[in-house]
């Protein structure tokens, strides 16, 4: 059994309501706007709703990558916004409730490793540029489809664990573990083989 195609069933039946007209960039551009709300909730301190609408917005990752699939609608906007709003909506809710709340070391790590995958997007470019070959395109591993979840339960047990008061041991293991996906995540993709090919 294919565990994401099953993921993706679930999805779709989920979501069955959308009209057709909705399509999964409809569907990132929704993810980058709760961007603004995000933010708010974060300044003042509502730390539990920003979790809350983060994990929406986790759920409106899943959507729209189901539905470009299903519907055969995958797009460069989508390639381009739906890591950008991933990213964006992740690193401001761990950053604001991470910082000075857990160990240092895992918030420089964290941003180390998931960083220079961003970084290593456009070396990869212009290397193609230089050298004259293409960038196939591979798609996301199964450690790098790992690693959002992981990362995500981390600060969702962080945010509990400053709200009632209870230690924050066990959401920096959870954020140790996702910072380790990160690490051999940026290490695959980079020494992945399959990321270029001779220009025919």
């Amino acid at each position: 059994m294919n565990f994401w195609k099953e993921r993706d069933k679930i999805v779709l039946m989920l979501t069955g309501w959308l009209p057709k007209w909705v399509k999964p960039n409809y569907v990132t551009a929704f993810r980058l706007v709760l961007i603004l709300p995000l933010i708010w909730l974060l300044i003042e301190n509502y730390y539990i709703w920003a979790v809350l609408l983060a994990l929406f917005a986790y759920f409106t990752d899943m959507v729209d990558g189901a539905l470009a699939r299903s519907r055969k609608q995958i797009s460069n906007f989508g390639k381009l916004a739906d890591p950008v709003a991933d990213k964006a909506v992740y690193f401001l809710i761990f950053l604001f409730i991470a910082w000075g709340n857990i160990d240092p070391r895992i918030i420089f790590f964290m941003i180390v490793f998931e960083m220079a995958l961003v970084l290593a997007l456009p070396i990869f470019w212009l290397v193609s540029k230089i050298a004259k070959i293409s960038i196939k395109e591979t798609g996301a591993n199964v450690v790098g489809k790992f690693k959002t979840p992981v990362q995500v339960a981390g600060v969702v047990i962080l945010a509990f664990s400053l709200k009632f008061g209870w230690p924050v041991y066990a959401a920096e293991w959870v954020l140790w573990l996702g910072v380790a996906f990160a690490a051999v995540n940026l290490f695959v993709q980079i020494i992945n083989p399959n990321n270029f090919a001779p220009k025919k």
